[in-house]
């Protein structure tokens, strides 16, 4: 049996030679494979080997630890029926909170007849008509350069025209534009808030809040606001005003997801009248009821 063994294991150890460039441990488990190990080790190296052996019966401890696994095994398995199952929470999403105290403006809020403007040579409107009635949310599209933001800068009075701009006369217009500066730039959100809406430091601090600018937030620079963080202040400032016209000029431009859809959600609770420009096709199918598309000089209605 014992020579049979050495047989082996000299061959073994051969292989083991041949594919080993560097020292290796030999393990051996159990009794046979012990002594024939032993037994190679000795034949196949007469003098000191070039790498260790050590034998360790660990047949016992194989068991054991497989004992163990299965007691733990089934110790969880009964944890896991006595746990409570519990709702998977649902977590809220920000929300702006806008409160409408505005004033009713009367059916018609904004008619443009025979509504001409050019710019230089160029002519952008030639006897355009536009009717904006109260509470209906209308987005101006057009491809770029077509006069949606002249038009708008026409209505607030800052073009010239020809024709008729009737606003309602209990209108209150707020604008956010584009490009959104405070001046100066320096200020604090706090200091930039109260130029807007006069109030002291304590409401200003408490409206700024249910605006998401709190503790430190109102101290940041105004001119270092990121782009949505701009569109909330100016919002901000404005609701104070009670405007019940609200004009929007590519309002998700700038701003991340997360603060485009607080805004969706906040117009969306808007009472008052909305006139915008944007490009955005999920904020135009989200917020607007009615659409005015720009084309050879006039406007044309859909809902």
């Amino acid at each position: 049996h014992l020579d049979k063994l050495e047989a082996e294991a000299v061959y073994i150890m051969r292989e083991v030679a041949a594919t080993c460039e560097k020292p290796v441990m030999l393990y051996s488990i159990g009794k046979d494979s012990s002594v024939m190990l032993h037994l190679a080790m000795k034949a196949f190296y007469p003098q000191k080997p070039p790498f260790p052996f050590l034998h360790v019966d660990t047949t016992w401890k194989f068991r054991e630890m497989i004992d163990f696994r299965d007691r733990k095994a089934k110790e969880l398995e009964k944890r896991l029926l006595r746990m409570e199952e519990l709702e998977r929470p649902q977590l809220e999403k920000p929300k702006l909170s806008i409160s409408f105290e505005g004033s009713r403006t009367g059916s018609e809020v904004l008619r443009l007849r025979d509504f001409s403007l050019r710019l230089g040579d160029k002519v952008l409107f030639e006897g355009a008509e536009l009717l904006v009635r109260e509470k209906e949310r209308v987005c101006l599209m057009g491809p770029n350069g077509s006069g949606k933001t002249s038009l708008i800068r026409a209505v607030l009075g800052e073009l010239p025209y020809e024709g008729e701009v009737r606003l309602n006369p209990s209108v209150k217009t707020g604008y956010i534009p584009q490009e959104i500066r405070f001046a100066p730039e320096s200020d604090t959100v706090l200091e930039a808030f109260r130029r807007q809406v006069p109030c002291t430091e304590g409401q200003a601090r408490s409206i700024l809040a249910r605006y998401f600018f709190r503790a430190e937030d109102v101290f940041k620079r105004a001119g270092s606001l990121s782009g949505g963080e701009k569109v909330i202040l100016k919002l901000a400032a404005l609701m104070q005003r009670q405007v019940n016209l609200l004009i929007l000029d590519e309002p998700t431009n700038h701003i991340d997801i997360p603060t485009r859809e607080m805004l969706e959600e906040a117009l969306s609770e808007y009472e008052g009248t909305l006139l915008f420009v944007s490009h955005d096709r999920y904020f135009v199918h989200k917020t607007a009821t009615h659409t005015a598309w720009l084309r050879g000089g006039g406007l044309i209605e859909t809902e």
